[in-house]
């Protein structure tokens, strides 16, 4: 129904929004509210320890804000109010640092790509996404997803015969997972721990057997005009510590 209490996390996701939006920070709570933007792949782990961490802070409302890295630092370059910048990749992170806004990153976890198939679908390697029938969805080249993606088909020597079979391009890396798992493509390449994300049964994980050296690492910074900077440091600090990289492992994160 539509007057349902709304989930506390998604709560905590739209207010995050409406605050980049707006260019404010904004706690539904009345506490401190600490504004963290973070690539979707991380949604469940940072869920996890956003949890954690306002359990030691009690007085913290944390506010998640996920999207593809790519629109976050845009959002952030135009004036968006955060504290702190998780990114899927380095690059997206230091076009912030390079404009003063966000301190020196932090490298807090790794993931590996992997491809996806319909459940369906006749495909047992990569090289079977050049087929000529394939539909193949990737995440746009700017989005880091993407970007290792791409790396990797170039170290396959596949990239411009799968780029040849692309029906589209996604802002992050759930979307690719969602057009696998309905139906509306064939196949994709992904975060291996976003393949948690398809429905149930609905796709098959094939490795990218040659392209294991490219390993997708995120980064975080807290951002220079952090409301609490301290505050905003401890939580980068805390991304390191044993609890939260637990919950990144239990997810199958690598270490950073």
């Amino acid at each position: 129904m539509d007057d349902a209490p709304a989930d506390p996390t998604r709560r905590r996701w739209l207010a995050a929004a409406l605050g980049l939006a707006l260019g404010c920070r904004r706690s539904s709570s009345g506490r401190r509210p600490l504004t963290v933007a973070a690539a979707m792949s991380l949604s469940e782990a940072l869920t996890a320890i956003a949890r954690d961490f306002e359990g030691a802070h009690p007085e913290v409302e944390l506010l998640l804000d996920l999207a593809g890295s790519q629109a976050l630092a845009a959002q952030i370059l135009a004036g968006a109010a955060v504290d702190v910048f998780v990114s899927a990749d380095l690059a997206q992170l230091q076009r912030v640092v390079d404009a003063g806004l966000a301190e020196a990153p932090t490298t807090i976890a790794a993931n590996r790509l992997v491809v996806i198939a319909g459940s369906e679908v006749a495909l047992a390697e990569a090289a079977d996404l050049a087929a000529a029938e394939r539909k193949v969805v990737l995440c746009a080249p700017e989005v880091p997803a993407g970007a290792y993606a791409r790396a990797a088909l170039d170290r396959l020597g596949l990239r411009a015969a799968v780029e040849a079979r692309v029906v589209s391009e996604e802002d992050n890396v759930r979307a690719v997972v969602q057009k696998v798992s309905l139906g509306e493509a064939d196949a994709g390449i992904v975060y291996a721990t976003d393949v948690r994300a398809a429905a149930p049964g609905s796709v098959r994980v094939i490795e990218l057997a040659g392209a294991e050296s490219i390993r997708a690492t995120y980064h975080a910074s807290p951002l220079r005009g952090a409301s609490d900077p301290a505050l905003a440091r401890a939580f980068v600090a805390a991304l390191l510590e044993a609890p939260a990289q637990a919950i990144f492992a239990g997810l199958g994160f690598a270490p950073p």
